[in-house]
């Protein structure tokens, strides 16, 4: 499985779709271009996992005990809650819920991260408050 590194910028088109630059669209395993995981989470950006990685994600957190420790229960519940399943064409093109754009602030322009495991899409001017709001990397 490939990571998700960098980012890239690009656009909401009018209808709704969102195209993934070619370098994370690629860094998905070709088996699984064809259809993506959408979530939110704490952060107000959306994640994108495609499904292997949204298993694995989901097979860690049932591993822990859930019925034992509310924190995880919840965690699981939000994730769940706001999981949209897209399809994406092969030109990578995907429908960006109208919900999850709401809830997170996403316009026109969006930031596109890779987060190794994951993407994370992002309104510009949410990620650079963020990028302010906390330690700086360097």
């Amino acid at each position: 499985m490939n990571t998700f590194n960098g980012s890239a910028r690009a656009t909401v088109e009018e209808n709704g779709r969102l195209s993934l630059p070619k370098k994370f669209y690629y860094a998905i395993d070709a088996n699984e271009r064809d259809e993506l995981y959408l979530t939110i989470e704490r952060d107000p950006c959306i994640l994108v996992y495609p499904k292997s990685r949204w298993e694995e994600r989901m097979r860690k957190l049932s591993a822990q005990d859930m019925e034992e420790d509310p924190e995880i229960m919840r965690k699981v519940r939000l994730l769940q809650r706001k999981m949209r399943p897209v399809k994406v064409d092969k030109q990578g093109r995907f429908y960006l819920p109208t919900d999850l754009k709401e809830k997170v602030g996403i316009g026109r322009n969006v930031e596109i991260l890779g987060a190794i495991t994951r993407m994370e899409i992002w309104a510009p001017e949410k990620l650079d408050e963020y990028e302010e709001s906390g330690p700086g990397v360097f």
